[in-house]
Order: structure tokens, then sequence, then C-alpha cells
């Protein structure tokens, strides 16, 4: 019953291509999630993708739009671009995910935040 909602959705989403719908549409998206039975092989597929959720937000229009535009069409086909697209940002994720455990011991210092009741670069309220 959820995937027969979920593709009638997705229908819809593609007959009525305006962004007034999107958010609707996304809230929708999330009641089906919330209110069908997935199974152990669907909630380890949203657990899964749910880790990397951020980074595929975040860099794929850099496959389709800005640093390589015509990368993700060579597919060709809709369901062939969607894979491709999404292998390619989960392979940019866990470039992601290991820059980021790399990055904070590079940048503890620059990180540091001030000791606990002091105000940086003032005098307490107190000392007034």
């Amino acid at each position: 019953m959820g995937l027969l909602a979920f593709a009638l959705l997705l229908a819809g989403r593609a007959l009525v291509p305006s962004l007034i719908v999107a958010p609707f549409s996304a809230l929708a998206a999330m009641a089906i999630l919330l209110l069908t039975e997935k199974g152990k092989a669907g909630n380890a597929a949203l657990e899964y993708f749910g880790k990397h959720s951020t980074n595929l937000w975040l860099v794929h229009m850099f496959f389709y739009l800005t640093v390589f535009p015509g990368l993700a069409y060579r597919a060709r086909y809709p369901l062939l671009i969607f894979v491709f697209m999404l292998g390619l940002c989960l392979l940019s994720s866990y470039a992601v995910d290991f820059l980021r455990g790399w990055l904070p011991p590079f940048a503890s210092g620059l990180l540091r935040r001030p000791a606990k009741g002091r105000r940086s670069g003032s005098e307490s309220p107190s000392a007034r």
C-alpha cells in the first residue's frame, strides 16, 4: 500500500512540476514513510541513506548543474540518471565523511571555545 501511495505521489509530482506543490509533496512523502510498514530491509535502507542524507543534499547539485553539468545526463534514461546520480553522490558522501574525520584534528586550535564562565573580550558583569 505504501509503495502504491508513493508511486502515485511521484506520478502526480511529475504531472505538476511547479515548485509551489513541492512542500506539500514532501509532507505527503514523509507521512507515507511514517505511516507505512517498511520491513527490515526498508528500515535498513532508510537508515543507510539517512546517515548520508545531508551530504547527498549538499553535493548533488555539483553533479547535475554547476561543476559537471553533462555528467549525470549521460545515462539518458530517468531511472538510470537517478541511479547514476545516487552513486556519484554516495561516493562523494564517503569522501566528505573522510575529510570531516580528518579535519577536526587539523583545525582543533581554530575551533576552541572560550572557557566556561568567561566571556571572550569583555569583563564579567559583576566586575563592572
